[in-house]
């Protein structure tokens, strides 16, 4: 669910051109459909399939606006903690 997501988050920054509440709770609500068609299949009742949305776009939208209040800093990413690690091991064995 949350490559799909992604997808739409990334479709609405190059739409919009800005990361912002609304993409973050556009994507969610998609991210909400997308999972209650994976669990429930294409026999959900569209009452059930909207709540999910709603549900999933106000709890991203809690997320995203608290996060800008209490102004949490990104955190790095797996990939460049494992890129330091590596260079830390190498460096260790060649010096």
């Amino acid at each position: 669910m949350r490559g799909f997501r992604l997808g739409i988050e990334h479709i609405m920054k190059g739409i919009r051109g800005k990361d912002d509440l609304t993409a973050a709770m556009v994507s969610a609500s998609g991210g909400g459909l997308a999972y209650t068609f994976v669990s429930k299949g294409l026999k959900v009742k569209p009452a059930h399939a909207l709540s999910w949305a709603v549900c999933y776009a106000v709890a991203s939208g809690t997320m995203k606006q608290s996060e800008q209040e209490v102004n949490i800093p990104p955190a790095p990413g797996a990939r460049l903690l494992i890129l330091d690690h590596i260079k830390r091991f190498v460096y260790k064995l060649l010096y």
